[in-house]
């Protein structure tokens, strides 16, 4: 994913293949801010205002999933940072410039949480989980703890130990022993989510 759209390698090849909006299967906006595959072997591409682009590798084409403002199952926004697939719920989160949506594919359903329901920065960049299932957002103005079944949050700041500064857009990652690193414009936050007490203040 480039801002000049999508390459696709074939390693037995060695020839890329261009995905762009002046080319089918058309992109809906050039910029690509994420890539995330779906355990049904689905592409979710996510783009700086053109919402989420699902590529279908069976048809080899892309369906769109945008905002729309006289749908309430649309996203929020078209600017995608961050997705988040729990199969074990049949749900996908979804980062955007404006706020948190959980998408339940059985129910055909979704739910918007901004900052009014608590999220520190109504920009999500990224989404990891932790092994007691809680979802650790990086946004535009610090870090969140989800509860996803309680549908609470709760912020990290300056006072529990996180360094003043901002993150960067979708880098966040979750080792295979579980501590999550965030990369920030001046250096890389590392901890363990089971490990964090909880400050009263």
């Amino acid at each position: 994913g480039t801002p000049n759209g999508l390459y696709r390698l074939d390693r037995t090849t060695g020839t890329a293949t261009h995905y762009r909006t002046t080319a089918e299967p058309a992109l809906s906006n050039n910029v690509v801010t994420m890539l995330y595959e779906l355990q049904t072997g689905r592409l979710l591409v996510g783009t700086d205002g053109g919402g989420i682009n699902v590529w279908d590798p069976v048809r080899e084409v892309f369906d769109y999933y945008r905002h729309d403002g006289d749908n309430p199952n649309s996203l929020t926004h078209d600017s995608v940072y961050s997705v988040y697939e729990d199969s074990s719920e049949d749900l996908v989160w979804i980062g955007t410039w404006r706020g948190l949506a959980r998408v339940d594919r059985a129910a055909q359903a979704v739910h918007h949480y901004t900052e009014v329901d608590g999220l520190p920065g109504g920009a999500v960049y990224g989404i990891v989980a932790d092994s007691a299932g809680m979802l650790w957002l990086t946004t535009n103005r610090g870090l969140a703890r989800f509860d996803p079944h309680a549908g609470t949050f709760r912020t990290y700041d300056t006072r529990d130990g996180l360094p003043a500064g901002r993150f960067v857009r979708t880098a966040i990652f979750q080792s295979e022993i579980g501590d999550i690193l965030i990369g920030r414009l001046d250096g890389l936050v590392a901890f363990y989510p089971v490990r964090i007490p909880e400050n009263p203040q």
